[in-house]
């Protein structure tokens, strides 16, 4: 639990200053020890904080402080879809150039794999910026497998990549909507 600003605060130094969840008292005290019991034991009075949903204090710019749910449990499944998906598009232009000899396809597995890699790990700190580069690289795969597949019908590996493009998309856009 952490109070969220415009500044990341370092959940240390915010548990000291006292602004978490719950009773700021409570929680100060808590940080410091409470009279014979050593500094961060709880008690019955804090563990329905400590156990219950993870929360965050978001601060909008004009000053007034609201309680939020946070949004990096959510945040999981989509980062692991999108490293999943990036390491099969670097491996599937790979195999395209092993198979194949093709240079085009190792250099747009790898470009659009390292992309969709990145976009995972943006998904953390910068939520927007990593689903917006996330959803474009799906669209790009998708507008360039689909059709491929509808016109050849072949699986590998226009069908695969069609499928996970389009799951791609979709994921993108829940985890949008959920933010």
């Amino acid at each position: 639990m952490t109070r969220v600003c415009a500044r990341r605060s370092n959940p240390k130094s915010v548990l000291r200053s006292g602004y978490v969840a719950g009773s700021f008292s409570v929680r100060r005290e808590q940080a410091r020890g409470y009279p014979g019991h050593p500094p961060g034991s709880t008690n019955a009075a804090t563990a329905p904080l400590d156990s219950g949903e993870q929360l965050a204090y978001e601060c909008p710019p004009y000053g007034r402080t609201r309680l939020v749910a946070s949004s990096r449990v959510q945040m999981e499944p989509t980062k692991i879809y999108f490293v999943v998906f990036g390491i099969l598009t670097i491996a599937g232009g790979i195999m395209g150039y092993i198979k194949a000899g093709s240079v085009a396809s190792i250099i747009a597995g790898s470009v659009t794999g390292v992309l969709l890699l990145v976009a995972a790990f943006l998904l953390a700190e910068h939520r927007a910026t990593g689903l917006a580069t996330a959803f474009i690289v799906s669209l790009l795969l998708a507008a360039q497998f689909v059709p491929k597949f509808l016109r050849t019908g072949r699986v590998m590996p226009a069908g695969i990549m069609s499928i996970l493009s389009v799951i791609g998309i979709i994921v993108a856009l829940v985890a949008w909507v959920k933010k």
